[in-house]
């Protein structure tokens, strides 16, 4: 038969409570809740309080009998605070506060007036289970509390059996002969040690699942409250379409009319009023169908209809759609294209929107440099690429980039570029609806590559040039 020694257990008991509570203070730092900093309170107290009992015959009497003893119940008494705290009622530490001070009184007693070790058995076995069913009782009969599941049962379950443990050890001392020495007791006392300590790493555990299981349930509720928001937002956006774009374009479509004097010519300064107003209605114009377009995407409403296209065409149409773009920034744009491209399956509208945006983009931030368009099959996919030779940019300004209405302020620039801050974005979300990536290479004052690379799939096979011939 192995001999457990009562000190050591003890000791035993202090390292791993002690670690525990570390790991509680250090959740408590980051989450900053008060039921964690209760129960990080109480978890302190019992390690100070095991450890002046593990020094008992080398500390004095007083304080590794009464005043650690009385942590211990306070330690315990901190549990029912965080768990009051946990359900958002009050601490009550008035009640905490009068058991301990009572502890401290009869335990003084039991140590000087007369010197009975199997009373302060059954006083530390008593109270510590008063708090933990208190606590327990709390937690079953709480509203708010039902949704915890398998945490909640396992707390529970940690207390009750903490509760009958100290029943059963005051049935034990009660019905055994006197201890005298309670570090000497042998093997029972030391095999009664280490259930506590197991009870109360249990109970511990307990705390840890009750507060991830509550920090999952408000991290759920928070992200469907926050996809209820986004979906509304979205419907909303894409059911304004026509109510939004129909009176745009009437104003665009009037002050087109009348800065070209369509029905005569018009004064000098209502002319420039009415080109003031056409370039305002355009502008106004690409930021809804981009606003709209991120909020069909978010909405899963923008359907892509597809059909295979030369997508060389495209990029042709592309540099015509942004050459006066070039040339008001006096940029050179050229085309890269592989004469044995493959037709794509996709929706031509949407990359040739993608192509426009990257092209605009590289036009606007290379004043007076080099654009190059070019396409590829590389590795099995096609790899749509528009380079320039423009100011470039840091992974940090690439991330801005990337994000909704994220515009980079650029130092060799006096202002920041005219833009919504929606083209990436928006680039993006066409690309990755199309099974593809897009990829950002950059370097300041080394230009910008950006990649479209589309999967293997969506390429369809053609006949080689020569039996094309002989068609």
């Amino acid at each position: 038969m192995i001999a457990l020694d009562v000190r050591t257990l003890v000791f035993t008991a202090t390292l791993v409570i002690g670690v525990m509570s570390f790991g509680m203070y250090v959740l408590w730092r980051k989450r900053d809740d008060r039921c964690l900093r209760y129960w990080t309170l109480g978890g302190a107290c019992l390690t100070a309080g095991f450890l002046l009992i593990a020094l008992r015959g080398l500390v004095p009497t007083f304080v590794s009998v009464v005043a650690a003893n009385s942590a211990v119940v306070f330690g315990a008494g901190c549990s029912l605070a965080g768990m009051n705290a946990f359900l958002g009622r009050r601490p009550q530490w008035p009640l905490i506060g009068a058991v301990t001070a009572a502890a401290a009184g009869a335990l003084a007693h039991f140590t000087y007036a007369s010197d009975n070790t199997d009373a302060r058995i059954v006083l530390m076995s008593a109270l510590p289970a008063g708090f933990m069913l208190l606590a327990a009782h709390r937690l079953i009969r709480d509203p708010a509390a039902g949704d915890l599941g398998r945490a909640r049962t396992f707390t529970v379950a940690a207390w009750v059996a903490y509760s009958v443990y100290s029943l059963l050890r005051i049935i034990v001392t009660l019905s055994s002969s006197p201890v005298t020495d309670f570090m000497a007791a042998g093997t029972t006392q030391a095999v009664v040690m280490l259930a506590a300590m197991l009870l109360v790493i249990a109970q511990t555990f307990g705390f840890y699942a009750l507060v991830d299981q509550r920090h999952l349930r408000e991290l759920a509720r928070a992200k469907a409250h926050s996809d209820q928001a986004n979906t509304a937002k979205s419907e909303f956006l894409a059911n304004m379409s026509h109510e939004l774009r129909t009176p745009l374009n009437s104003i665009i479509g009037f002050s087109e009319l009348m800065a070209g004097g369509t029905f005569g010519p018009l004064p000098a300064k209502y002319r420039e009023y009415a080109h003031d107003i056409l370039l305002s209605g355009n502008h106004v114009l690409a930021l809804i169908n981009d606003v709209l377009d991120l909020a069909k995407v978010d909405a899963g409403r923008l359907e892509l209809r597809e059909h295979e296209f030369d997508v060389a065409e495209s990029i042709r149409r592309t540099l015509i759609m942004t050459s006066g773009l070039a040339r008001t920034n006096a940029v050179t744009v050229k085309a890269d294209i592989d004469p044995d491209l493959p037709p794509l399956l996709a929706d031509q509208l949407r990359i040739e929107q993608a192509l426009v945006n990257l092209v605009s983009n590289a036009i606007k931030f290379t004043p007076g440099g080099k654009v190059v368009v070019a396409a590829a099959v590389t590795d099995g996919a096609l790899a749509l690429s528009v380079a320039d030779s423009g100011i470039g940019m840091t992974e940090t300004e690439i991330r801005t980039a990337l994000t909704r209405f994220g515009q980079v302020g650029y130092v060799h620039l006096t202002k920041k570029l005219d833009g919504t801050g929606l083209g990436l974005p928006v680039t993006a979300a066409l690309v990755e609806l199309h099974n593809g990536v897009l990829d950002i290479r950059s370097r300041p004052g080394a230009g910008t590559t950006v990649t479209i690379r589309l999967p293997k799939v969506r390429l369809r096979p053609t006949l080689p040039r020569a039996a094309q011939a002989g068609e």
